[in-house]
């Protein structure tokens, strides 16, 4: 069953179609999602380049198999230990800072 019961007809003419369809495209969202989003406050972002998810994709993974080798291996120094554990969380924040960065939309802070 639908969530949303209520239907709105909006007619454009064609340069309005035209630019909202451009608007869309560059997002990874439904033109119906789009509008949604916009009303609910969000500003609309480009959608980032296929390569750079998957570059994020890829650092989350040595990430976790480094952290999984912190676990499993005895290190002769300590140092290298710490250092190994300091890489990992340097990788995570840059991965969550990368995505916070370029995720297609984000909430506007309401000004008073």
């Amino acid at each position: 069953m639908r969530k949303r019961k209520n239907r709105v007809v909006v007619y454009f003419n064609d340069r309005e179609l035209e630019k909202l369809n451009r608007m869309v495209e560059r997002t990874v969202l439904s033109r119906e999602q789009f509008i949604r989003d916009m009303l609910a406050g969000f500003s609309i972002r480009e959608a980032p380049p296929a390569p750079l998810w998957e570059t994020v994709r890829l650092l989350r993974s040595a990430a976790g198999i480094m952290s999984s080798m912190i676990n499993r291996t005895i290190f002769r120094e300590e140092s290298d230990r710490e250092l190994l554990l300091q890489t990992v969380d340097e990788i995570r924040s840059c991965t969550t800072a990368i995505t916070e960065q370029c995720m297609p939309k984000f909430k506007e802070e309401k000004r008073k």
